[in-house]
């Protein structure tokens, strides 16, 4: 076999990570608009609303995404992971491989958003516990009281009245 008849080997190239990075680019422009967590929205509606407010910013990563888009639905119960990926145009196997890579869950994010509004609503003076349960998509207080508890090994009000006190030193 002569040099004219031995197949070639090109040198290897660089390829790119087999996981995709958790930047996306979004389908909307930006919105000026707001939402507020009192506004009756349908659950139909939320994935436009994600797509107005929280999904507009080009180079956010999923993560941010996500949580944004949980934050804009709660108030009216708590999003799906099936909407989550629809609003990021994802498939829902694609956003929970994603997260993972990223070290969450869906689950995981719901409930940092959930803890971090509660405890934004909770500092607030004169909000009561059944609105922030509402707004944090509760149907019962007494739901949003248990993973209080579970979150910081205290009841609402136990750290409403532990926050009242540290004031007034």
């Amino acid at each position: 076999m002569t040099n004219d008849q031995l197949p070639t080997i090109e040198e290897p190239s660089m390829r790119p990570s087999k996981h995709k990075p958790l930047l996306f680019e979004p389908k909307a422009e930006p919105s000026t608009q707001t939402y507020p967590s009192e506004f009756p929205v349908t659950k139909r509606e939320r994935i436009h609303i994600a797509d107005k407010s929280s999904a507009s910013d080009a180079g956010r990563d999923l993560t941010t995404f996500v949580r944004r888009f949980i934050a804009s639905s709660l108030a009216v119960g708590e999003p799906t992971i099936g909407e989550a990926a629809a609003a990021a145009d994802l498939t829902r196997r694609t956003l929970q491989r994603r997260l993972k890579d990223a070290g969450y869950t869906y689950r995981q994010l719901v409930e940092e958003v959930r803890f971090g509004t509660a405890i934004r609503l909770l500092v607030r003076p004169g909000t009561n516990l059944v609105g922030i349960a509402r707004a944090l998509g509760y149907s019962d207080p007494a739901h949003f009281t248990r993973a209080f508890r579970r979150w910081t090994g205290e009841t609402p009000s136990a750290f409403r009245q532990r926050l009242r006190q540290a004031r007034r030193r």
